[in-house]
């Protein structure tokens, strides 16, 4: 069912290729901020008073910044990374759930997420964790109010999910201010919720070669991880900031990137970094295995070729022809 570009308001084209598309923009309203280096934006209908809603959001994006940012030393996380011992370390109850739900993608995705590879993306230039990957995630244990290593090299880097998460806690936010028609943003990723005040679902637009995507997602997430923005060439070869837990190297191949819809954003985070982290191959399988819509943009040529799998198809309302 292809649908014309001039039918829409571009909103941004957000990282990874993933943006909002919402029609008849005198209908809604949109606010938006900044948010752990990159940007927040609500869209909802007139008939709603987004100044609490703002508020509570800013207030989220400095909760989990002051929590779990590699980048600050004062986080939960970053004193967890300096320690060398195995002592129980309390935590706040967000960096629990985090790691917890970290923990649950590692097993089902068989390591391809793997949050402990935070020393090899700092060594090649993509985040601030030093020094060599030596400790396992599986030594990772986890009681209510605190953590600890069972391999005291072990180090954390929740950069996969956080943002996710952190986006799930805006959304139920916004349910609790008995708002449930809205489209948020946030660096990239989608969630939205109920109808646009025109009466049609909330349209989500996943970029891809020739044919763009376009998703209705009420009550759905979507995350998409690739290598187009951070990234760089040399020597031919392409570096991107998702490790592959194997290698303990760039994941590198056919994938520029991946795109999944699941139920919270945390899960769509982890799992598109997972399978952009597994490769084409395996991650297709283990997307088709485990019933996760996902969209791989493989490189073909001199182009990019989309390939859906797991039922993303249930989730696409239209096309958007180049």
């Amino acid at each position: 069912m292809p649908i014309s570009r001039r039918e829409f308001l571009m909103l941004s084209a957000a990282a990874g290729g993933v943006w909002g598309l919402p029609v008849r923009a005198a209908e809604t309203q949109i606010v938006g901020g900044s948010a752990f280096g990159s940007y927040w934006r609500l869209t909802l209908g007139q008939d709603v008073d987004p100044a609490p809603l703002v508020r509570d959001i800013e207030a989220i994006v400095i909760r989990i910044d002051q929590q779990m940012s590699p980048f600050r030393s004062t986080t939960d996380v970053s004193r967890f990374n300096a320690s060398r011992g195995t002592d129980w370390h309390p935590v706040s109850a967000d960096v629990r759930a985090v790691a917890g739900a970290a923990q649950q993608i590692f097993a089902l995705s068989g390591g391809g997420f793997d949050p402990g590879v935070g020393p090899t993306v700092g060594r090649y230039g993509f985040g601030p964790i030093k020094g060599e990957r030596r400790g396992a995630f599986e030594s990772l244990e986890l009681r209510e109010d605190a953590m600890r290593k069972g391999d005291p090299a072990l180090t954390l880097d929740l950069c996969g999910i956080a943002k996710g998460y952190a986006l799930d806690l805006m959304a139920s936010g916004l349910v609790a201010h008995g708002v449930v028609d809205f489209h948020l943003e946030l660096g990239g990723e989608v969630f939205a919720s109920g109808y646009h005040p025109g009466g049609r679902p909330w349209r989500t637009a996943v970029e891809a070669p020739e044919i763009t995507h376009i998703l209705a997602l009420d009550g759905k997430a979507v995350a998409t991880s690739g290598d187009g923005v951070n990234g760089f060439a040399a020597g031919g070869r392409r570096y991107g900031h998702i490790i592959d837990p194997a290698s303990d190297s760039p994941a590198t191949g056919s994938v520029a990137s991946v795109s999944v819809v699941a139920d919270t954003a945390c899960a769509a985070d982890a799992w598109a970094t997972a399978l952009m982290a597994l490769r084409l191959e395996r991650g297709a399988a283990l997307a088709q295995a485990q019933g996760l819509p996902a969209l791989f943009q493989v490189r073909d040529g001199g182009g990019l070729r989309a390939i859906p799998v797991g039922g993303l198809e249930t989730h696409v309302v239209g096309e958007l022809a180049s």
